[in-house]
C-alpha cells in the first residue's frame, strides 16, 4: 500500500528531511484539529456507579481508582507519542490547497509498510482514520483492551466526519520528534501546479540517483480533477545512492557496496554492515561513514560501521570498521592493524 504527505510553505526544511531519510512526527498538541484524543468515558463513569452500587463502598473506591488511573494513562500516552499523518490519495484539491501552500509545494509517495516498520526497535502503530458523528466511548467492555493498541487506537484513530476528505491513514510513534526511515520507502514525488520550476530542478538534483519517480500534477481538461504524469525516465537513470561510491570520490572506477541495517536503537547506538566489491582507501572509508552519519544515523551517540569484501575467504570477519562517538570518528583497517 502507498500513502502520501503533502508539504509546503518551507522548502529547504522539506528536502532536508527526505535527503536525511527522516519524517517529524509532532505531539498531538501541535496538530491542527482541537478534537484530537477526544474520548468520551460518560459511560465508564456511569457503569462505575452503577456497579459500586451493588458491590458496596469497597468495590466503588476500587472504580474510582480505575477511572483516575485510565485517565492518567490517557494523560501519559498523549504527553509521549507522535503522530505521522498521511493520506491515501495524491489528487485531492483541498489537501494541495491546504496542505501543499496552495499547489506550490509537493507530495511525497511512500510504501507504508517500509516506512512504518523501517526499524523494528522502534515501536509504531499504522491504521486509518475512522470518521465518526461522535467521539469514541470508553466503557466497562473496553477494561480488557489496556494493550497501547487499543488505546492508542483509540486516542488517535478517530475523528469528525467532517475531516473524511483527507482519508488519512497515520503512523503513531512512541516518541514525538524526528524518526529514520529506510530509503527505500520513498518511491515518488508529484510536483504541485504552482511549484516554481527552479525548486523543482532543485529537488530533482539533491535527490538524484535514488530510484525516485518525478511526476507533475496536471488538471484535467474541463475538469475540478487532477492527474498526474511523469517527468523522468527510470530506466534511463544511474541508481547508485547508498549504493557505489562515486568515480569523483575514488579518482578511480565507481566502488559497488551493500548496505544493511542490523540494529538502530534511538540516541544510543547504530550498527551496520557493508559488503564492498574490492577494498577501499581509508579516505573512502571515510566517505562511507560521513555519509551514513549525515543522512541516516545523526541521533545515536555511536554508529558502528563492519566493512567485509564480497567473496573473501574469511568473510566473516570484518576487514575494517569505522566507529562514531558523537562527531568523532575512529577508522581501523585491520589487513594492516592501523588506524
Amino acid at each position: 500500500m502507498v500513502v502520501y504527505k503533502y508539504r509546503g510553505g518551507n522548502f529547504e526544511r522539506d528536502l532536508e528531511s527526505l535527503e536525511n531519510n527522516s519524517y517529524w512526527a509532532p505531539k498531538f498538541d501541535d496538530l491542527n484539529d482541537p478534537c484530537e484524543t477526544l474520548i468520551n468515558t460518560d459511560r465508564l463513569t456511569t457503569q462505575s456507579r452503577t456497579f459500586s452500587t451493588f458491590f458496596g463502598k469497597e468495590k466503588s473506591e476500587q472504580f474510582l481508582e480505575f477511572e483516575k488511573a485510565l485517565h492518567n494513562l490517557f494523560e501519559v500516552k498523549k504527553k509521549g507519542i507522535g503522530i505521522y499523518s498521511l493520506s491515501k490519495t495524491f489528487k485531492d484539491e483541498l489537501l494541495w490547497s491546504h496542505y501543499a501552500d496552495s499547489h506550490k509545494g509537493f507530495c511525497i509517495e511512500y510504501d507504508l509498510e517500509l516506512l512504518a516498520n523501517s526499524y523494528k526497535s522502534f515501536k509504531t502503530f499504522s491504521f486509518p482514520v475512522n470518521y465518526t458523528d461522535k467521539p469514541p466511548e470508553y466503557g466497562i467492555k473496553d477494561i480488557n483492551n489496556t494493550k497501547s493498541e487499543q488505546i492508542i487506537q483509540k486516542l488517535a484513530g478517530y475523528k469528525s466526519k467532517r475531516w473524511n476528505y483527507e482519508q488519512e491513514h497515520r503512523i503513531v510513534t512512541g516518541f514525538y520528534g524526528e524518526h529514520p526511515y529506510n530509503p527505500a520507502c520513498l518511491k515518488s514525488i508529484y510536483f504541485g501546479l504552482n511549484m516554481e520550476k527552479s525548486e523543482k530542478e532543485i529537488i530533482k538534483e539533491r535527490l538524484k540517483c535514488r530510484n525516485i519517480q518525478f511526476y507533475q500534477i496536471i488538471q484535467k481538461h474541463n475538469s475540478y480533477k487532477f492527474d498526474a504524469v511523469k517527468v523522468n525516465n527510470l530506466k534511463e537513470e544511474r541508481h547508485s545512492y547508498l549504493k557505489e561510491i562515486p568515480s569523483e570520490v575514488t579518482k578511480d572506477n565507481p566502488v559497488q557496496y551493500k548496505l544493511s541495517i542490523i540494529n538502530y536503537i534511538r540516541e544510543i547506538k547504530a550498527i551496520v554492515d557493508i559488503e564492498l566489491e574490492s577494498k577501499i582507501e581509508k579516505e573512502q572509508l571515510e566517505w562511507i561513514a560521513q555519509l551514513l552519519r549525515n543522512q541516516m544515523f545523526r541521533k545515536p551517540k555511536r554508529l558502528f560501521i563492519m566493512y567485509y569484501i564480497k567473496n573473501k575467504d574469511d568473510s566473516d570477519v570484518a576487514w575494517a570498521t569505522t566507529h562514531f562517538v558523537d562527531s568523532d570518528l575512529k577508522v581501523t583497517i585491520n589487513d594492516f592493524g592501523q588506524e
